[in-house]
């Protein structure tokens, strides 16, 4: 699911995120919404396939009303020891894993708050996962997630070459497993989906119009029709219904 390659610690992590030309709209999008929330104090939060950990040390950072974190992923604990001793700094973060595809390991109504990155193109039931977001949400909850946009220019031009089929394997993997993108999805779908399962659409956003493979930034934040159009990334926050 979100299977980026191993780059040090979480701090490392975040200093390449930041910095780096494609990924930094995505890092600066999430602190943002995430500090924006108006979330009860001590609110419980849960993190879909945690990766490495660092989405939810900077839920933690950002947003001082989370403290606690239910963190899931498809494998073993991916977090390193000397993360989870980070993370459990001032907050509580524990692990539970999950199985691919099925029902999350956490209660109806518990959490305030559900968020992952890069994680719903790498299911076969992207509807299944959403539903469970909203099973597992209190009333007035909000779930936050990111996706690429199947509309990114690296796609159009695979599209153009008869390349672009799915399921795509995009390189060979990591600890965690081999990074396959199991579909992708257009703003129109996401949408869809998500007011099918019964969220309310708080905000869609845009991020980085540019080519990516060639590390070209047109905007960080595209504004014109065809930068979203053709945006590298999808962010939504979205709300279960009160």
């Amino acid at each position: 699911m979100s299977h980026k390659k191993d780059t040090g610690s979480i701090i490392k992590r975040i200093l390449l995120q930041k910095n780096h030309p494609v990924w930094r709209s995505q890092y600066n999008l999430f602190v943002r919404e995430i500090s924006k929330l108006e979330l009860a104090g001590h609110s419980t939060a849960l993190s879909v396939s945690c990766g490495d950990g660092m989405w939810d040390y900077l839920a933690f950072e950002n947003n001082r009303n989370i403290g606690t974190i239910i963190a899931t992923d498809v494998v073993d604990c991916p977090v390193k020891e000397e993360d989870i001793r980070l993370l459990n700094s001032g907050h509580e973060w524990f692990f539970r894993k999950a199985v691919p595809d099925s029902v999350l390991p956490v209660d109806d109504n518990s959490c305030d708050l559900v968020f992952h990155q890069d994680v719903i193109e790498h299911t076969a039931k992207p509807f299944l996962l959403l539903r469970e977001n909203y099973r597992v949400l209190k009333d007035g909850g909000y779930l936050l997630f990111g996706t690429p946009n199947i509309f990114r220019p690296a796609n159009i031009l695979k599209l153009f070459l008869g390349r672009l089929s799915f399921p795509c394997r995009l390189d060979n993997g990591d600890a965690a497993g081999e990074c396959v993108h199991i579909q992708e999805f257009n703003e129109y779908q996401i949408k869809t989906m998500l007011e099918e399962v019964g969220f309310k659409i708080v905000s869609l956003k845009h991020c980085f119009f540019g080519v990516s493979f060639l590390n070209i930034n047109f905007c960080d934040f595209p504004k014109s029709k065809i930068g979203k159009s053709l945006c590298q990334y999808l962010f939504v926050v979205a709300q279960k219904g009160t």
